[in-house]
């Protein structure tokens, strides 16, 4: 990060605050999800390929009671296979099939599948059940659609981690707490048919700066997907959204400056933050703050670079922090 002043940066996804974890955060274990295609393909997937998509399990969990765990995917770019389809996965995959999805030995659970564009998956036990270190969880099998699919767009794959939905494992006690569980969301690419033209610039950049703003005496508490903070400092939220285009995402962001000029990837006297995460509608964005965010102008400007080498901007957008009145 290049910077003649530090700030603070909390990736943010949209409207909706995306989970952070603190430096010295601790999962009792990680459920990550893998994906490949027919051909064993795991970062970039044609029109019409068949998906398996592995939820996997990091680290021991004993006996784990009301567990469900909630994904979601892109409707625009995949579907579940149908029963056609159910000969084609035991060909590529070597499953049989009555569903679209499977659960391993030793995590006999049930599935929805009815909810269009999340998956939900519920393990079953009158003790509490086992996941054992390094196991697949359970699988679940897509298909790429067949048309409709232009350029090359971004395929993510969501945990779904608060609110009435939110995934979770709970201990088998009678205080029934939650187990710890750091649930990986998953971003690849799907190729669909060139674009005969390319957009030059990123969509509006949005942005919110609080009328007033929080103090050690009276802070604000953020809670973000989970995950709290308590705000003391001058701060705003500034997002924007990708555009497709004919090569994969190599990287986006958001540039902070103190003056409206020379606001690039090469800029020598701004901040240049890298996002982690693209939501499933293709936003990205941040919550800034800390000691340095004084009163004053300061300028933002989103951006994205694909891999053939082409960085896309969005505009210059002034961000104004006012002083005490």
């Amino acid at each position: 990060m290049k910077s003649k002043y530090i700030i603070f940066v909390i990736l943010i996804l949209s409207l909706c605050m995306s989970s952070f974890a603190y430096a010295n955060e601790t999962y009792l274990s990680e459920w990550s999800i893998e994906i490949k295609n027919q051909a064993g393909e795991t970062d970039c997937f044609k029109q019409g390929d068949l998906i398996e998509v592995s939820v996997k399990n990091s680290n021991t969990i004993e006996n784990a009671l009301d567990s469900v765990v909630h994904f979601t995917y892109n409707t625009g770019l995949i579907e579940y296979v149908k029963e056609e389809d159910f000969k084609n996965v035991k060909e590529v995959f070597d499953v049989e099939l009555n569903a679209p999805y499977i659960f391993s030995d030793g995590a006999v659970g049930v599935a929805n599948t009815e909810n269009t564009g999340t998956f939900t998956a519920a393990f079953v036990s009158d003790e509490g059940i086992n996941f054992n270190g390094g196991q697949v969880i359970f699988k679940v099998y897509f298909k790429v659609l067949e048309s409709g699919v232009s350029g090359v767009c971004p395929l993510n794959f969501r945990w779904i981690k608060k609110g009435v939905y939110a995934s979770y494992i709970a201990e088998n006690s009678d205080e029934n707490k939650n187990f710890n569980i750091n649930f990986k969301d998953l971003y690849v690419n799907v190729e669909g048919e060139e674009l005969s033209e390319i957009a030059t610039s990123l969509p509006s950049t949005e942005s919110f700066v609080p009328e007033v703003f929080p103090t050690n005496e009276n802070p604000e508490n953020v809670n973000l997907n989970g995950q709290h903070l308590s705000l003391t400092t001058p701060y705003f939220v500034a997002f924007s959204k990708l555009v497709i285009t004919n090569s994969p995402l190599e990287k986006a962001g958001v540039i902070v400056s103190k003056t409206d000029s020379d606001l690039s990837t090469d800029s020598k006297n701004s901040t240049l933050i890298d996002a982690i995460n693209i939501g499933s509608d293709n936003c990205f964005g941040f919550l800034v703050y800390g000691n340095s965010l004084t009163e004053g102008t300061y300028y933002i400007r989103a951006y994205a670079t694909y891999k053939d080498g082409n960085t896309i901007y969005g505009k210059v957008v002034p961000i104004e922090i006012k002083g005490d009145e």
